[in-house]
């Protein structure tokens, strides 16, 4: 019979990170835009931490290694984050922000249309 081998899970190896930081579980989640005890509750039902989650803890802890973290190999800690990471990460969420405002333009264009096509509707 093959002996089982306990591994930690992600949010195991999360918490050891974020301790080490001199961090916890309440400060990640107000950083990163999730519930104070989201951290908490997941430690505790040793649930899995959904992608979107992942990907901001990734983005917010720039030196934290994603394989480290989602597997358990390698080191803890990735290489040194350069000026270059830190642009493309500043130009991207200008983007974000460019592409939402867009959006929000766009919406109150279909109002104003919607409104217009009202008007007509009743003129005939």
């Amino acid at each position: 019979m093959k002996e089982y081998v306990y591994t930690p899970k992600i949010i195991e190896r999360l918490e050891e990170y974020v301790t080490k930081r001199g961090d916890n579980f309440a400060q990640l989640g107000l950083a990163i835009g999730v519930s104070v005890g989201y951290f908490p509750r997941m430690r505790k039902v040793k649930g899995s931490l959904g992608a979107e989650v992942l990907a901001r803890i990734l983005m917010y802890y720039r030196d934290l290694s994603g394989d480290w973290l989602l597997t358990g190999q390698g080191s803890m800690l990735r290489g040194k984050v350069t000026t270059r990471d830190v642009q493309i990460y500043d130009e991207r969420e200008k983007m974000l922000k460019e592409i939402g405002n867009t959006v929000e333009i766009l919406e109150q264009n279909v109002g104003v249309l919607k409104q217009q096509q009202s008007k007509l509707n009743k003129l005939r």
